[in-house]
């Protein structure tokens, strides 16, 4: 579905997209776990988000990070777009295409596909998080899936940024 997402109408191949390695938690372990996310340079250690992430939260397309050493992302500069991640075990091709479609009404688009796992969305904050909420909470009720805004709360995943106020 690469074609469906705005990098890919963008004419863009993937392989000429420059990609970091951003902290998108740690494992068991304690290592640091690392998400490719596609970006343009902005300033030495800062970056333009070209696609909200899969795995990664904190921030979302459009949006302007700085990245430290371990790959730890700051946001410097918010691109007014809401980023959202829905998880399932398996993503239907034909109900993906549907709320792609439902998606893009609102002036979103899809980020990212990962048939078994991931749907990486953008919506423009404009759209309104009433409409935004109705359309993710449909396609979760018929789906049985879970979905997250990427960069709406803060770490304790109650608190509203309000960055968008």
């Amino acid at each position: 579905m690469y074609e469906r997402s705005r990098l890919g109408r963008s004419g863009r191949s993937p392989d000429e997209i420059l990609t970091v390695l951003v902290v998108a938690g740690h494992a068991a372990n304690g290592n640091p776990v690392h998400e490719e996310v596609p970006v343009e340079p902005e300033a030495p250690s800062s970056y333009r988000v070209l696609a909200t992430p899969g795995l990664a939260d904190g921030f979302a397309a459009d949006d302007v990070i700085e990245l430290d050493a371990e790959g730890n992302a700051t946001v410097i500069e918010r691109g007014g777009n809401l980023g959202v991640q829905i998880y399932s075990r398996v993503h239907d091709d034909e109900a993906v295409r549907q709320l792609i479609d439902a998606v893009e009404a609102l002036g979103g688009w899809l980020d990212g596909l990962d048939p078994r796992r991931v749907i990486a969305l953008t919506f423009p904050v404009g759209a309104g998080f009433p409409a935004v909420e109705a359309v993710l909470n449909a396609y979760a009720a018929e789906h049985g899936v879970e979905w997250y805004f990427t960069n709406v709360y803060g770490a304790d995943d109650e608190t509203p940024l309000g960055w968008w106020e």
